[in-house]
């Protein structure tokens, strides 16, 4: 498990952030459903998506002092790929990170 990735940061700079909801461009072409959400501070979100019936994790992360500098911790599971396609430009990954204190 020490070498196992669990999620993979995203940089999703030009992605829209509404009322405490990521809208990814094509969001309805991959048709995942937001299943909950919390507001874990004031610039860390955690959301559930699904997709039949089978869940993804990810941490909306803005930083505060520059709206162009936002990421996405996604869960690296089978729904990833399809996941990830939502963003423009499939999400500009920037390197797989194991983040296991969450």
């Amino acid at each position: 498990m020490a070498n196992e990735k669990l999620f993979t940061a995203i940089y999703i700079p030009e992605t829209p952030f509404v009322n405490g909801v990521l809208k990814p461009i094509k969001a309805k072409k991959y048709n995942f459903e937001l299943s909950g959400s919390k507001k874990m501070v004031s610039n860390l979100y955690h959301f559930i998506y699904k997709r039949d019936e089978k869940q993804i994790h990810s941490y909306y992360f803005e930083d505060l002092e520059d709206d162009l500098e936002r990421y996405l911790f996604v869960e690296n599971n089978d729904l990833y790929d399809d996941f990830v396609s939502q963003f423009r430009g499939g999400g500009q990954g920037i390197g797989k990170v194991a983040w296991t204190f969450i």
